[in-house]
């Protein structure tokens, strides 16, 4: 292994740095997108929770409300609709489709002797496709949800992750996803804790503030 390691050049080296981490984060994140998925179905409340309204909420929230109340943006009055959308780059998944495409391309080039400036550009080009095309299938599935009533007071209770940091002790929002009445959703969010929940965290609903902006904790 260590031979073979040292025959590599240092372009390959660098393409292979970038492509085995990246690939096992893409399958990490497989997994456990394939087994959150299995437990949808179950997902809606969870075993301890009355299917009736809570009788902490708010009184002022709607009785049902339709996707573009459930997604509603606290600062821009902005539903889920705007949200689908819109077309974001720079996300985790992104970056992981873009370091695996570009990487492995690179790899392969590199290996076929095709010359560093095209191996260079051809890589980069292959992780940008990446890239955007992990953006337009989170769209995509960000648009899913506009569709159907999703009654964001069944949230309570449920796992999610974060997907925009959370500033600590409700200084300041971020966003949540989750799956939701069978539906990959995003949400605006808020957290009592002390501590800052970065992106990738787990966390747990524990309430439904005003505008549907949910309260979470982190997931010990």
């Amino acid at each position: 292994m260590a031979a073979w390691w040292e025959s590599l050049s240092l372009l390959e080296r660098t393409f292979y740095f970038m492509a085995i981490p990246a690939t096992a984060l893409l399958i990490v994140q497989t997994v456990l997108q394939v087994v959150g998925l299995s437990h949808a179905a179950d997902a809606d409340l969870p075993p301890d929770l009355p299917a009736d309204l809570p009788a902490d909420l708010p009184s002022d929230l709607p009785d049902s409300p339709g996707p573009a109340d459930a997604g509603m943006d606290s600062e821009t009055g902005l539903g889920a609709a705007t949200e689908a959308g819109s077309l974001r780059l720079l996300t985790f998944q992104g970056l992981v489709a873009f370091f695996t495409l570009c990487g492995w391309t690179g790899v392969l080039l590199a290996h076929g002797q095709a010359g560093t400036a095209v191996t260079i550009v051809a890589a980069l080009a292959a992780g940008l496709a990446g890239l955007y095309g992990m953006a337009w299938l989170m769209r995509a599935l960000l648009r899913l949800q506009s569709s159907g009533n999703i009654d964001v007071r069944k949230a309570i209770g449920l796992g999610g992750e974060v997907y925009i940091p959370i500033p600590p002790a409700r200084s300041g929002s971020g966003k949540v996803t989750l799956t939701l009445q069978g539906r990959f959703r995003e949400y605006d969010a808020v957290t009592e804790g002390p501590d800052r929940l970065a992106t990738g965290t787990s966390v747990r609903i524990v309430d439904i503030d005003r505008a549907n902006v949910l309260v979470v904790e982190k997931e010990e």
